[in-house]
């Protein structure tokens, strides 16, 4: 199975396919990180915590430098999303455009929150 292992935000999202010990996953390639983070922004877009965390790897690194923090692994990424979506319940997001090469997939696009 493969998962979302890091994800930057800034002003847009990066995707890496390495693994903590740098190697490039075997099997994924830009077009299956793309579909990873397609499926993270629906999730996302529905506050299916569920479902983004079915897309995020076990040792998954979230960091947000606009709200200063890093969740690390499922269990705090479920607490950061759960706290997020409390917060703002209407979060939307689609993504617009992304650039891939073999082992990082940078995404950008529309956030609303009203």
């Amino acid at each position: 199975m493969q998962y979302v292992k890091d994800i930057r935000y800034e002003s847009a999202g990066m995707i890496s396919s390495r693994g903590a010990r740098g190697k490039v996953r075997e099997g994924m390639n830009s077009e299956r990180m793309f579909e990873l983070a397609q499926g993270l922004a629906e999730a996302k877009s529905r506050q299916d915590v569920p479902a983004a965390l079915k897309v995020l790897h076990d040792d998954m690194v979230l960091e947000n430098p606009a709200f200063g923090t890093t969740a690390r692994g499922l269990a705090e990424n479920e607490k950061v999303l759960s706290r997020f979506f409390a917060s703002f319940p209407d979060y939307n997001v689609v993504l617009q455009g992304h650039a891939a090469n073999d082992d990082t997939l940078v995404c950008w696009g529309r956030v609303q929150i009203q």
